[in-house]
């Protein structure tokens, strides 16, 4: 897997270089690597943050992983996004429709702060670069398809690796659009082209009658069977308030029973009008913290 493999490659340089991170930059960047499977599906807006990539049937504005379920709108979206211990990513994303087509493209960059060299005693900087392209195209109203193409790179000091990973998917709504269906392949290649693997994510939402919002879960086969639950309530026509669960939440309890039981819960809300809309989301991450996240965005 992609993580692995950056993993392994980060770690053998550190040794090589006789570096030795900070305890807590070192939780931190294993927990990254861990938990957020690399920057290619890191949360990268405040929508994201809270569902914690859920939602990918979801037809709105912030939805990252699922490349057919953009919406076709016009869209400019500035997003940041704050770990603890002075690490960041800070995203751009611009949407642009043609007819039935959308062409999207969005830029990312993972600062993990300032590391220090404990045997030179000098300063550098790490950092994970995203770039994504993508195009959507609906059939019939019914069916709609999406590639999109990434390219990943990282950073630590002299030392780079780079990736590129395909993503084609599918979304489709029946029952009045009431429930929703859609799938996700990923083929993760390396810096010489190669492949290396792939991932798979099946998504399903649902919309009561009787109900202002919606239930989603996600499933993907990476690290296993990765399940993830969001839910979206529309509290009214400016206002919506959504939050995310995922079946990693075992993996950060702590020794405080209080603490277990909102360790991995992310909460988000988004205030919009007919072309503006704000997006606030935290995240509880169990003994490393919470990250927060913030989202401005705007129709052209």
């Amino acid at each position: 897997m992609i993580n692995s493999q950056i993993m392994i490659g980060n770690m053998c340089y550190l040794k090589n270089q006789k570096y030795n991170f900070m305890r807590k930059k070192i939780i931190l960047l294993l927990f990254l690597n861990t938990f957020i499977f690399g920057l290619y599906n890191t949360p990268q807006n405040s929508f994201d943050l809270a569902s914690w990539n859920g939602g990918s049937t979801f037809s709105n504005v912030y939805q990252n992983i699922n490349p057919a379920s953009y919406p076709l709108e016009n869209r400019i979206l500035i997003s940041k996004i704050d770990f603890p211990d002075d690490i960041s990513i800070k995203s751009v994303l611009v949407s642009y429709r043609y007819k039935k087509y959308l062409f999207k493209a969005d830029a990312s960059i993972l600062d993990y702060g300032e590391l220090e060299d404990f045997i030179t005693k000098n300063n550098f900087h790490a950092n994970d670069m995203k770039i994504n392209l993508a195009l959507k195209t609906t059939f019939y109203n019914i069916i709609s398809s999406g590639l999109q193409l990434l390219y990943l790179n990282r950073s630590i000091e002299s030392f780079k690796i780079t990736h590129y990973i395909v993503k084609i998917g599918f979304r489709t709504s029946i029952l009045e659009k009431r429930l929703g269906i859609g799938f996700v392949n990923d083929y993760i290649l390396d810096s010489e082209a190669c492949f290396i693997s792939s991932t798979s994510l099946l998504g399903l939402y649902y919309k009561p009658l009787y109900f202002p919002g919606k239930f989603s879960l996600d499933i993907t086969n990476e690290r296993k069977n990765s399940i993830t639950g969001t839910i979206l309530i529309q509290i009214n026509k400016r206002l919506d308030f959504y939050l995310g669960l995922t079946s990693d939440k075992n993996y950060l309890h702590t020794l405080s029973t209080f603490q277990n039981i909102y360790s991995g819960l992310g909460l988000g809300i988004d205030i919009h009008s007919k072309k503006y809309n704000l997006g606030f989301a935290s995240r509880n991450i169990g003994q490393y913290g919470f990250l927060t996240g913030i989202t401005i965005g705007f129709k052209y």
